[in-house]
């Protein structure tokens, strides 16, 4: 008898854990990406040609991970969104881990792109690898940024608001047509 009540403990030992197992493995391939990585802000701005812009980028890292980046600088037009520069790599993400105080477009690709005159967008896809977890992707896409060409202007000008201000006066005041 009491051979037969210790099998039943050891068969409802082995459920229970192999349940428990179950469901906590369940529960890391449910953890979602945020657990361990977030981006704040991406944002690029309008910048010359030739100059490597300040950009804010803000990221939370909750748990530590070993990450490989992946960012595609794209270029985007009304009929075309291609690549013009990529990059990769691994590093390790650990809690607290702070940013530099300047972060550049160079810096944030891990290379120079030489961007020409256009407009772009930046995507970075992030694999997220934890011990213990499957791995996970976490995206972030900028803001749309447009490279101006040397010698171009980046915004409009006191003397061209007030050109503006008069030509838009011409169409708010037609002249008026008197039939004859």
């Amino acid at each position: 008898m009491i051979k037969r009540v210790d099998a039943y403990a050891a068969l409802v030992g082995a459920v229970l854990i192999a349940g428990w197992m179950a469901y906590y493995s369940g529960v890391k391939e449910a953890a979602p990406a945020t657990d361990f990585f977030v981006v704040n802000t991406l944002s690029i701005p309008d910048f010359v040609e030739g100059t490597d812009p300040v950009m804010v980028y803000d990221r939370t890292i909750k748990k530590d991970f070993l990450g490989t980046f992946m960012v595609e600088i794209r270029a985007t037009t009304a009929t075309a969104n291609y690549t013009v520069c990529s990059n990769s790599g691994s590093r390790s993400y650990t809690v607290g881990k702070k940013l530099p105080e300047t972060i550049t477009l160079k810096w944030f690709v891990d290379r120079d792109c030489g961007l020409l005159a256009g407009q772009y967008v930046a995507e970075t896809t992030w694999k997220i690898e934890a011990q213990g977890y499957p791995m996970k992707e976490y995206s972030a896409v900028s803001n749309v940024f447009r490279v101006i060409p040397k010698g171009g202007q980046l915004y409009i000008k006191p003397e061209q608001v007030e050109q503006l201000k008069k030509s838009q006066e011409i169409f708010d005041d037609p002249i008026p047509i008197i039939p004859q």
